[in-house]
């Protein structure tokens, strides 16, 4: 009968942690994604700049549960001209620095989450 009893209470135990820890991982779970701050820097010019700086950006990303957090956009893997992977955390963007003109960056959380933002390639100072 004790065996009994501490097989159905370490049974229990189990289930009721995996009940919580699959709650928790839920909330955990990314919804929405937005620009909080842009970087100090979104004007670059034609000859003189050759890659995006992310410094002072960041984003702030909403969980299922309604939680927020903010992330550096420095965190991110900066991919020029590359499609991101199916869980790839990182940056992409179609900007020229040999041609004037507004470009788009993008911030990938997920395959299917995301975010931009707009730069501007100017012709000189």
């Amino acid at each position: 009968m004790k065996i009994k009893t501490r097989i159905c209470s370490l049974l229990i135990v189990v289930v009721l942690l995996g009940l919580l820890f699959s709650a928790c991982d839920s909330g955990l779970k990314y919804v929405k994604m937005e620009i909080e701050t842009l970087p100090e820097k979104t004007v670059y010019y034609v000859g003189e700049d050759t890659t995006l700086q992310f410094d002072g950006g960041t984003v702030k990303l909403t969980t299922a549960d309604g939680s927020t957090y903010t992330e550096d956009l420095s965190a991110y893997t900066y991919r020029p001209n590359e499609n991101p992977g199916n869980e790839d955390v990182s940056i992409t963007s179609d900007v020229n620095f040999n041609l004037p003109g507004e470009y788009t960056v993008t911030v990938h959380q997920t395959k299917d989450l995301s975010c931009q933002y707009g730069i501007e390639v100017r012709s000189g100072k």
